[in-house]
Parts: C-alpha cells; sequence; structure tokens
C-alpha cells in the first residue's frame, strides 16, 4: 500500500463519509426531492410514476399482495438511505434497486384486477408504459444513443493518443475523474486519476513524485488536454513511458 500513493487515497477508512455520508444526508432535499422524486422515479416508472402510488392505496392493506408490495418499496428506498451520496452523486448506481420498485408496480397493477378494479389496472399500467415511453423518449438517454459519439472530444483524443503513443506505453489522465474513456480509445493501458485526488498541475509536488516513481521512474509531458480540446478541472494530461 505504501508504495502505491493512489491506493493510500483509495483505502475504505478515508472514503467512509463518501461511501455512507452523514446522517443529515438522508433527510435532505437533494436526496428526497431532487434525486428520488426528480430523478430516480421518473427514470424507473416514468413521468407518471405517482400513480402506482395511487394503485398501492387502492389495493387496501388487506390484500394479500400489500404486504410484499411495501416490502420491496421499503427495500428500494433502503438503498438510498444506506448510501445516499452515491446516489446523489451519481445516475447509475439506482439501476441495481430498480427492479425493486418495478415488482412493485407490478404487483400493483396485479392486485388490482384480482380486487375487482380491472378497469384500474389496466389504465394503471397504461398510464406506467406511456409515461416511461415519454421520459424515455424525451430524456437524455434516447439523444445519447441516436448522437454521433464519434465527434465527441474524449473519442478525438483516444485516437490521437493511439496514433502519437507506443503500444506498450501507460496514459496517466488528469481532469476526466473515474473515466478510462481516453485510455479505452487509445488502446492503451491507463492510470486515470480522480478529480479530487490532491494532485495540483504542477509535476513538482510529493504525491505526483510518488506516482511517477512508482509507475516508471521517469515522466515524459505529452500533451496538454487543452490542447487536445479538454478542459479538465485539472488541465493536465502526461504519458508514462514504463521500462
Amino acid at each position: 500500500m505504501a508504495q502505491n500513493p493512489l491506493a493510500a487515497l483509495l483505502r475504505t477508512q478515508n472514503l467512509r463519509s463518501w461511501y455512507l455520508g452523514v446522517w443529515s444526508d438522508r433527510w435532505s432535499v437533494a436526496l428526497w426531492d431532487w434525486t428520488i422524486r426528480l430523478r430516480a422515479l421518473p427514470e424507473a416508472l416514468g413521468v407518471a410514476w405517482y400513480v402506482v402510488l395511487y394503485g398501492l392505496v387502492r389495493m387496501g392493506v388487506r390484500n394479500r399482495l400489500f404486504p410484499m408490495a411495501l416490502a420491496l418499496l421499503a427495500g428500494y428506498v433502503s438503498a438510498f438511505l444506506f448510501f445516499p451520496q452515491l446516489h446523489i452523486a451519481h445516475f447509475y448506481y439506482q439501476v441495481e434497486n430498480t427492479i425493486l420498485l418495478c415488482a412493485t408496480a407490478a404487483i400493483v397493477i396485479e392486485a388490482l384486477p384480482r380486487r375487482g378494479r380491472s378497469v384500474e389496472g389496466y389504465l394503471l399500467l397504461m398510464a406506467v408504459v406511456a409515461g416511461q415511453l415519454w421520459t424515455f423518449y424525451g430524456g437524455n438517454y434516447v439523444k445519447i444513443l441516436r448522437d454521433d459519439l464519434h465527434k465527441h472530444p474524449y473519442y478525438q483524443t483516444g485516437l490521437v493518443l493511439r496514433d502519437a503513443t507506443p503500444p506498450d506505453s501507460v496514459i496517466v489522465t488528469f481532469g476526466t475523474d473515474y473515466g478510462a474513456d481516453l485510455p479505452y480509445f487509445g488502446e492503451r493501458r491507463g492510470i486515470s486519476l480522480a478529480n479530487w485526488f490532491p494532485v495540483p498541475a504542477c509535476g513538482g509536488c510529493s504525491l505526483m513524485s510518488g506516482i511517477t516513481g512508482w509507475v516508471a521512474e521517469r515522466l515524459v509531458p505529452s500533451w496538454t488536454a487543452q490542447s487536445m480540446g479538454i478542459k479538465p478541472s485539472v488541465p493536465a494530461l502526461f504519458q508514462f513511458a514504463m521500462n
């Protein structure tokens, strides 16, 4: 661990507040309003997600499927309570517990016809499906799918790196957070430093000296990210040549 300054920054005791947050995060507006109400629920069930709550109420507490639906809903919410900061900061963490919410909606839709409320059940199903389609085709996901990502600066930069670096070189990037886009598109091994790592733009700091010694014992400046059309928070991109 002492020989790897990057791994030392990623030890669990250094990231406990990031993983678990603080108690106030669990009741914050950022979690319940922006993350859950405005982002996670519409992405999972569409803009008409609230009709599932209506169906849950219409099921009634005496319905034998009600405890199951409530347990699934509690499991969905618990993920946000256990790791509030991760869900606030990232979109993709919701994927793993969205299945619980979809299962809740399926149980609610199934329970209504069983209680003789077939019209309500089918209307609820139509509202959820229509809301999901509306959210998907009116949101950012379909735009990304339709966009020509070959024009993205990261892809273009990766091609430059591939053509200008030896195949056995290691690309170290700053300012792109954990993203491995540049090494991936450049078909090179890479080390991507997170934006929050205490690495200033200069290469003379103690951490940078430790990294250079750990990686290759020598630092070969290549291009700055700004010259390649990228403006990261720390505008530096270096190529480390392995011995």
